[in-house]
C-alpha cells in the first residue's frame, strides 16, 4: 500500500523539509494546489492497467517547474523550493521583523560598487596605499559556506594573489548604512570570493593591516574584531553565483533571497541590466537616507495591510518628482537609426533606456526641436538638433551624463558641468514674443489644416523633401523671439 503524498509546503532537492519523505517526481512538479487534491492523476502512472500492455516502461518526464512553487535561497547556498503561499506568509514576517527594527533591506553588489578588484601583479605598486588589500584565491574553487572554512581548509590548492581596491567612502557608508538598512551582499563572483572580500572589507574597517597576519602583536584581537564585525554588518546574508548556478552568470533575482520581491528592499548595483525584474529598486548610495525618510517618517503602511507602501513605488514617485512639467527633450546621436526604424513601425516597442530614464524623472521626450524645448541631451555638439536647439533661448544642450546623474542621485543636477555648447539666454521680449507667437499658431490652426494637407500630399507626389521648408519654418519662429 503506497503512502499518502506530502502535502508539506517546504522541499529540499527531493526531499520534505519537514518531514523528510522522499519525494516522487510528480510531487516535486505539483503545485500547493495540486498538492491538496491526492486523488489527482500522477504523471508517472500509466494510463493503460491492461495485462496485454508492453511490459517495459516509459522514461520518467522530466517534471516541469510548477509556477506556484517558488524558488528561496538560503545562507550556504542551499535553495529551497515553497510554495506561493508559504513565500507570501514568509515575505510578511520578513517585513514585519524589518519594520519592528525600523529598517529596510539593502543588497549590495561587491565588484565595481564596493570595491575593485584585480589580479594584475602591476597592481603592486599602489600597495602602500591604505585601501588597498590582497588575498589569495585558488584557480579551483572549493564551496566553502563560512569565513571559519576558508581559513581551516588544509588541501594544498594552486592559488593567484587578487588586490582589492575599496571605493572612497566605504567605512563611512556601510556603518551609516547599517543603522538604517540591514546589508545582504548579491555578487556575481563565485562564495569563496564573496567571503573574503566580505572580510578584507571588515579588517579594513577596524584597521587591520595585511602585515598584521605575520608580525602584529594584536593581530587576534583585530582578526577576531573583524569576524565579530562581518556577523553584525552581514551575518550569513551573502549570495554568490555559486548558489544560484541554476540563474545563470548575468542575471539576479529578488525573489531568491527576498520571496515578496524586496517590497522593502533597494539594491546598489553598477549594472541595471542584471536586475532585469526590479530595475525600480536599483538606486545610488547617497538615496538611501532620502528613501529611509520617506518610508518611515512619511508612513510606509502596516505589513500585509492595504495601506502597506513598497519601496519599488516610493522610489518610482521619487523619481517622478525630479523634473518640472514643463521640461521637454529631444536626443541627438543617442537613438540609432534602426531603433527609431523600430519605434516607427512597432508601437508595441519597448521603450530604450535612455527614453526611460527621461520619462520616469518626469520629462516629456519630443522628436523635433520647438520653441518649447528645454533641454537636447546629445552625444556630441555640432549636429543638427544642437544647432537648432542653442538657437532656442533658455534651451541647455547637455552630453548624456547630466540626465544619468539625475537618474541615479534622483536630482535636478545642475547643467553647467554637462553644457555642450553656451546657453542662449532668455529675456522678457523674447518670452512675451513667444506667447503671442503660440497664440497665433493656435488661431492660425484651424484655418490652415486643410492648406496644409493639400501641400503635403503635392510635395509626396512630386517625390520633394520638405526638409527645407521645415528649416524655414524654425527660423522664422526664432526670428519673432530676438
Amino acid at each position: 500500500m503506497s503512502s499518502p503524498p506530502c502535502l508539506h509546503p517546504v522541499k529540499i532537492g527531493a526531499l520534505c523539509a519537514l518531514c523528510g519523505a522522499t519525494l516522487s517526481t510528480s510531487e516535486l512538479a505539483r503545485g500547493d494546489s495540486d498538492a491538496s487534491r491526492p486523488n489527482s492523476p500522477s504523471p508517472d502512472s500509466s494510463p493503460n492497467t491492461s495485462p496485454t500492455s508492453s511490459p517495459s516502461k516509459p522514461k520518467p518526464k522530466r517534471p516541469r517547474p510548477n509556477p506556484k512553487n517558488q524558488s528561496l535561497t538560503l545562507s550556504g547556498g542551499h535553495t529551497l523550493r515553497v510554495s506561493s503561499s508559504y513565500a507570501e506568509q514568509h515575505g510578511l514576517l520578513e517585513r514585519k521583523r524589518l519594520r519592528g527594527m525600523g529598517k529596510l533591506s539593502a543588497v549590495l553588489d561587491l565588484d565595481h560598487t564596493l570595491v575593485h578588484c584585480v589580479s594584475d601583479m602591476r597592481a603592486q605598486e599602489f600597495l602602500g596605499n591604505e585601501e588597498l588589500r590582497t588575498f589569495l584565491l585558488p584557480f579551483e574553487n572549493v564551496p566553502f559556506n563560512s569565513i571559519e572554512d576558508i581559513f581551516s581548509t588544509s588541501s594544498p590548492q594552486i592559488c593567484t594573489r587578487h588586490y582589492l581596491k575599496l571605493r572612497p567612502h566605504l567605512k563611512s557608508f556601510l556603518l551609516e548604512s547599517s543603522k538604517k538598512y540591514e546589508l545582504t551582499i548579491y555578487t556575481a563572483g563565485t562564495r569563496y570570493y564573496a567571503l573574503k572580500v566580505a572580510h578584507a572589507i571588515c579588517r579594513f574597517i577596524v584597521g587591520a593591516n595585511d602585515a598584521d597576519e605575520f608580525n602584529s602583536e594584536n593581530c587576534e584581537g583585530k582578526e577576531k574584531e573583524a569576524v565579530e564585525l562581518r556577523k553584525r554588518l552581514f551575518g550569513k546574508r551573502i549570495v554568490s553565483r555559486s548558489d544560484v548556478g541554476d540563474l545563470g552568470v548575468n542575471v539576479k533575482s529578488l525573489k531568491r533571497v527576498f520571496p515578496d520581491n524586496g517590497k522593502m528592499s533597494v539594491i546598489l548595483d553598477d549594472r541595471e541590466d542584471v536586475w532585469a525584474n526590479a530595475k525600480d529598486n536599483n538606486v545610488m548610495g547617497e538615496v538611501l537616507g532620502r528613501l529611509w525618510e520617506k518610508y518611515y517618517e512619511e508612513g510606509g503602511g502596516e505589513p500585509g495591510e492595504e495601506n502597506e507602501r513598497a519601496v519599488p513605488l516610493i522610489l518610482q514617485e521619487m523619481r517622478a518628482s525630479v523634473f518640472p512639467q514643463n521640461y521637454k527633450f529631444i536626443f541627438s546621436g543617442l537613438i540609432s537609426l534602426q531603433e527609431q526604424e523600430q519605434l516607427r513601425k512597432f508601437s508595441n516597442t519597448a521603450r530604450l533606456p535612455i527614453t526611460r530614464y527621461a520619462e520616469d524623472l518626469g520629462a516629456t521626450v519630443v522628436n523635433a526641436v520647438d520653441l518649447d524645448i528645454t533641454h537636447v541631451v546629445a552625444k556630441r555638439s555640432g549636429t543638427e538638433k544642437c544647432q537648432r536647439g542653442a538657437a532656442v533661448p533658455g534651451c541647455a544642450v547637455v552630453s548624456a551624463q547630466w540626465l544619468m546623474t539625475c537618474f541615479w542621485s534622483m536630482k535636478n543636477a545642475s547643467v553647467m558641468r554637462h553644457l555642450l555648447c553656451p546657453i542662449n539666454p532668455k529675456t522678457e521680449e523674447s518670452e512675451k514674443r513667444r506667447i503671442e507667437r503660440e497664440k497665433e499658431k493656435e488661431t492660425e490652426t484651424t484655418t490652415t489644416t486643410t492648406t496644409t494637407t493639400t501641400t503635403t500630399t503635392a510635395q509626396k507626389i512630386e517625390g520633394k523633401d520638405d526638409e527645407s521648408s521645415d528649416d524655414d519654418d524654425f527660423a522664422d519662429d526664432l526670428l519673432v523671439d530676438f
